[in-house]
């Protein structure tokens, strides 16, 4: 992005990364995964990261499945609209959610 155009669509910090551009918004989340939990939850912090429970086993992307859609079902967002853009084989996770503010991301998920 140009120097122009990132000085018009400025990026915000606020505990999740806001990425603002030309085509919409996506807010990405850095999360903490664990996998086969006894129930799925959205909570807590750890090193400073967002930790999300999921029942499923970290088996052929069975957990990030679980991932994404318990992230979009709390955000009230499409599937497709939550990608994972690192962290696909670790627990430790960056993920975006497309079409969202990130204030208002937050409050669906809980976070204040």
């Amino acid at each position: 992005m140009d120097p122009v155009a990132s000085a018009l669509w400025p990026r915000f910090r606020l505990r999740l990364r806001c990425r603002v551009n030309l085509i919409g918004i996506a807010a990405e989340l850095e999360i903490r995964l664990q996998p086969r939990a006894s129930r799925e939850a959205i909570g807590g912090e750890r090193e400073g990261r967002l930790v999300v429970r999921v029942t499923a086993p970290p088996l052929d992307g069975a957990a990030n499945t679980a991932l994404r859609r318990l992230i979009a079902k709390r955000a009230g967002v499409a599937r497709g609209r939550v990608a994972i853009v690192s962290g696909e084989r670790s627990r430790d996770k960056r993920v975006r959610v497309e079409g969202i503010e990130p204030v208002e991301l937050r409050r669906r998920l809980g976070l204040g």
